[in-house]
């Protein structure tokens, strides 16, 4: 994407965005902060205590980072394994696992949790019988494996971006020189890291925000940490203070690995992208073969195993009629949430290219919502809504729509800005000169070009924003719960059978979304330059 040089006023124009942007993000956490400083110049020094981690809180969160580091890894290396093996199967069958895969990102992670769940207890049996130790139902490496699995699509997916952008014509002159498998570790891996660590970046991240699957099977996080003690004390301040070491660390990850996202929409898509048969020696055939197995499982666990716990047709259609409430509750919120991300993210979009500390701010400001834990994000909404005012917007739908903007506005803007970086810069410039008014040329030349994106991001935030929990539990109103509450508490408390149905039906849901979001972005027909 080129960098676009702006003059003193238009630089105070994209300021005055920046600060609404960052007012709708990061309004409820900074309102937070607003409070507990007030706090400590009043003299409440006990918050201090709650904000260094010492004792069980260094202990849990010394845990959670390594939790979410293992599963960043695991799920980044499994990754870039199965991605380069898809990115060189070029049949139909990998086609079609390909964007099977990269639709399975946005099945919520308890869909899985239920998934291996069943599996596990259903050869428990078997393993009795052959005289070998039972899976365990519950713990952290059983939390591990389901949320990497359950993320893994991420990991698949950006290593499989970074595939994409290789430069055939480096890898041809490479392999006149050395044998297949050391030109793709010295050519091929170092083209594709940046795309393989901001995979590895957003698993981290997602991982060390979420609580529900680590709190299905018994694991303790310092997320579920901030749940708890706004739950039993009602005091915003002490739970910001707790949410403090975790949120300057997961800032800290967004500002590191923000050359990793920001090198992904800048590198021009290769004219040519031909794929390469490499041969590689059989340890690493294995290891490849061994991650396309694991994507296979991934891929199937979850469907087959829902649909044989649920076992007909009216264990189906029973809880999906006792369940017309929260069905509706859900698709209000989750496509308000989607429409109003997309004018935020357009401009998030049309502004992070610019040059200097702005443009730099603006890739923070971009992904500063994936380091803001979700239980934070709804105390900040409860903070910051729950008091007189002329509309009482806190016990209304609004409370757990601004929660799905707020937490995947990110989503929205990183797709549009890949849209942006792929038209030729050229259209934008004859339009600037040509047009009648600046909206006349955003109605009929940014709009046309950015149409289907636009439709993509919002299928997208739609299904993520169905299946959030961290951040509705807290702010839905009374009454009023979406589906994935009722699926969250039915599985906390172990109604397996009372949920199957409720989870395939979600799973369907995300599935039809993600087909259609995928179909949108990668065969459409072609319009401004490369797709």
């Amino acid at each position: 994407m080129r960098k676009r040089t702006l003059s003193v006023s238009e630089h105070g124009q994209q300021a005055a965005w920046l600060l609404l942007y960052l007012a709708v993000v990061a309004g409820p956490v900074a309102v937070l902060l607003v409070s507990i400083t007030g706090e400590l110049i009043g003299g409440n020094w006990g918050l201090l205590h709650l904000a260094l981690p010492v004792g069980r809180r260094l202990d849990l969160l010394l845990r959670s980072l390594g939790y979410a580091a293992l599963v960043a890894v695991g799920g980044s290396v499994l990754g870039a394994l199965a991605g380069i093996q898809l990115h060189l199967w070029r049949n139909r069958a990998g086609l079609y696992l390909r964007y099977l895969v990269l639709v399975m990102a946005v099945v919520p992670p308890y869909v899985h949790a239920l998934s291996w769940s069943a599996l596990l207890h259903a050869l428990n049996p078997f393993m009795a019988q052959v005289g070998l130790p039972a899976f365990p139902l519950h713990g952290l490496w059983l939390s591990w494996w389901v949320q990497m699995m359950a993320l893994m699509p991420f990991g698949v997916g950006m290593a499989l971006l970074g595939f994409e952008l290789l430069d055939p014509f480096q890898v041809d002159a490479a392999r006149v020189m050395r044998d297949d498998y050391h030109v793709f570790k010295k050519i091929v891996v170092p083209a594709a890291t940046p795309s393989i660590a901001a995979g590895s970046a957003l698993i981290f991240l997602f991982t060390l925000m979420d609580y529900s699957v680590p709190s299905l099977y018994q694991v303790n996080t310092y997320s579920l940490e901030i749940f708890a003690e706004y739950s039993a004390t009602y005091q915003h301040n002490r739970a910001f203070a707790l949410a403090l070491p975790l949120l300057v660390l997961a800032m800290a990850t967004a500002w590191i690995f923000q050359s990793a996202f920001r090198s992904l929409v800048v590198t021009p898509v290769p004219l040519e992208r031909r794929r390469f048969q490499f041969a590689f020696p059989t340890w690493f055939s294995a290891l490849q073969t061994g991650a396309l197995i694991l994507v296979l499982f991934q891929v199937g666990v979850p469907l087959f195993s829902l649909i044989s716990v649920t076992g007909t047709w009216q264990n189906l259609v029973r809880p999906a009629l006792t369940s017309t409430s929260e069905t509706g509750y859900t698709l209000i919120i989750a496509t308000a949430a989607a429409l109003l991300c997309l004018p935020l993210a357009l401009v998030a979009a049309r502004c992070i290219s610019l040059k200097g500390a702005l443009g730099r701010v603006w890739w923070f400001a971009l992904l500063l919502p994936l380091a803001l834990p979700g239980p934070l994000v709804g105390i900040g909404l409860i903070f910051m809504w729950n008091r007189a005012l002329p509309v009482d917007l806190y016990g209304s739908l609004l409370m757990p729509i601004l929660a799905g903007v707020i937490r995947f506005i990110p989503i929205a803007a990183l797709i549009l800005l890949a849209r942006y970086s792929r038209i030729d810069p050229l259209l934008l410039d004859a339009a600037q000169i040509l047009q009648k008014s600046r909206l006349h040329t955003f109605l009929f030349i940014h709009l046309p070009l950015l149409g289907k994106a636009l439709l993509a991001a919002a299928l997208l935030v739609f299904v993520l924003t169905a299946g959030e929990i961290a951040a509705t539990l807290m702010v839905a109103p009374p009454g009023q719960n979406t589906l994935t509450m009722k699926i969250y508490q039915y599985l906390h408390y172990g109604e397996t059978s009372s949920v199957a149905g409720l989870c395939l039906l979600m799973l369907m849901l995300a599935l039809v979304m993600g087909v259609l979001a995928l179909h949108t972005l990668f065969f459409a027909k072609r319009t401004g330059g490369n797709p």
